[in-house]
């Protein structure tokens, strides 16, 4: 199960955003191994070893906690995206009692690709009760350079365009198609947010 939604936020939300998380955090340097999995992630405070910088994660359970960590890692537009993702999936997909449980900022560069899996279940919760949604944060992306997110029960690709937001099911079978666009230094940049609600989806 997914949904997607384009033009997610406003245009001058998305600008400052954008550019707020391309100033705050930078690539890290490439290492084949870690790249194949996660992509190229970010550097700070609460880098974990071989994964993307969390942003919201075990050491910051609670939701109204992401404002503290958020601004710890220099963002300030992040609690205002996190409650317009929370409003969607409350009024328009009608989950009950969304809660942020995990978030980071990830590159994916040229020739990037992620092989085919599910995402884990969050403690506590259901199958039915686990999502993610991805926020396409950089500026354009065109139909052939590939970087698709696929889905093994319905295998219509879905173009990362800029300003997406896609949410699906975290037992949903998926993987990201090679990107082809051949440009070293232009990368496939998203908001990863695990979610958890209160209701069966």
């Amino acid at each position: 199960m997914y949904f997607y939604k384009d033009n997610f936020l406003t245009e001058s939300t998305f600008k400052m955003f954008s550019e707020e998380m391309l100033n705050s955090y930078k690539p890290r340097e490439k290492n084949e191994e870690v790249d194949e999995i996660y992509g190229r992630g970010l550097s700070g405070e609460n880098f974990k070893e071989d994964a993307p910088v969390l942003v919201l994660g075990e050491n910051y359970p609670e939701e109204n906690d992401y404002v503290r960590s958020s601004i710890k890692m220099g963002s300030k537009s992040i609690p205002n995206v996190v409650r317009s993702i929370k409003k969607y999936l409350t009024e328009d997909l009608e989950f009950v009692n969304p809660l942020a449980r995990m978030m980071w900022f990830q590159y994916h560069s040229n020739k990037h690709k992620v092989i085919q899996h599910i995402d884990d279940c969050l403690a506590g919760k259901t199958p039915q009760q686990c999502f993610t949604s991805l926020l396409y944060m950089h500026d354009t992306w065109e139909d052939t350079w590939g970087g698709e997110l696929t889905f093994l029960n319905d295998k219509k690709p879905i173009l990362p365009k800029s300003n997406r937001l896609v949410v699906y099911s975290r037992d949903e079978e998926h993987w990201v198609n090679e990107i082809t666009h051949g440009i070293d230094d232009y990368q496939r940049m998203f908001l990863f947010t695990a979610w958890a609600t209160d209701n069966d989806i």
